[in-house]
């Protein structure tokens, strides 16, 4: 036998080795069988295991629902939030009976981590889904108020307060939609996404809380520039303008507003203290 024979039987017989070895560590079950162990290995408290059994079900079953809430419940209970949202991204808009609940786990993972913009899509998916969800409309109220946009919290809040179930938090903050939400996920925010349009927005309210007018209007240039449809942000940076003694940067601002900000309850306030200052200037607004 030549010796080129010699050398590609070996690898062969390598090869097929190799595929023993892992056919035989790495069983095929059915889902049900991986979805049984995986539980069976998390009500013992074995989160090592769980996770290992996890990775190869979903080899075998990468588009399973089912495998993935479970998994990324392991993920989640080793306190390794990042890979827990990374196994339930790719069936997050995958219908049927599991979505809604993994649209409300992505959105509360992703509050967690400061993935503001992610969390506010799933949540608001997840109700689209479940209408009635009353602890996802306490959670979208409460990543709003974080943010900054207490007044865009109000609905979700009176809303747990028509059903009765309802928190302090709500009470507190339906009396007072503007105040501050000291939180520490509102630093957390801050620090993964300093430039984002509602941290910016949540800067410029410490500013204008402390007078510093100057600050808080570049900050809602800023932000209002990167997302021209956050009412709030426009109707403090309409106040602010207002305050100016020279008027044209508060024509230009609103004129540039977009139709649907114009509408908004802020807006009707910035008109009515315009009009105390230029009442047939304000009069052409409406």
């Amino acid at each position: 036998m030549k010796r080129i024979h010699l050398v590609l039987l070996l690898l062969a017989v390598v090869a097929a080795a190799t595929a023993w070895w892992f056919s035989s560590r790495t069983p095929v079950l059915s889902e049900q069988q991986w979805l049984d162990r995986i539980d069976t290995a998390l009500r013992a408290d074995q989160l090592d295991e769980a996770t290992e059994q996890g990775a190869h079900a979903l080899d075998q079953f990468p588009n399973s629902s089912q495998l993935r809430w479970l998994v990324s419940r392991a993920y989640y209970q080793r306190k390794e939030l990042d890979k827990a949202l990374d196994t339930l991204l790719p069936v997050v808009d995958h219908p049927g009976p599991e979505q809604a609940r993994i649209l409300f786990a992505a959105g509360e993972l992703e509050i967690n981590l400061g993935h503001s913009d992610d969390a506010e899509r799933h949540l608001r998916q997840h109700i689209e889904l479940d209408p009635q969800q009353g602890l996802a409309w306490q959670r979208l109220a409460y990543l709003l108020t974080i943010q900054g946009r207490g007044q865009e919290a109000v609905p979700w809040r009176l809303k747990s307060l028509q059903t009765g179930d309802f928190t302090i938090t709500d009470l507190l903050f339906m009396g007072n939609p503007e105040a501050i939400a000291v939180i520490s996920q509102l630093d957390q925010f801050r620090n993964n996404n300093p430039q984002h349009p509602t941290v910016l927005f949540s800067k410029a309210l410490v500013h204008i809380r402390e007078n510093q007018l100057a600050a808080a209007r570049e900050l809602l240039e800023k932000a209002v520039a990167q997302n021209p449809q956050l009412a709030v942000a426009q109707a403090w940076l309409g106040i602010i303008l207002l305050e100016l003694s020279d008027q044209q940067p508060f024509n230009a601002w609103y004129r540039d507003l977009p139709a649907g900000v114009k509408t908004t309850a802020g807006l009707w306030v910035v008109r009515g203290l315009w009009s105390q200052q230029q009442p047939k200037a304000a009069a052409r607004c409406f």
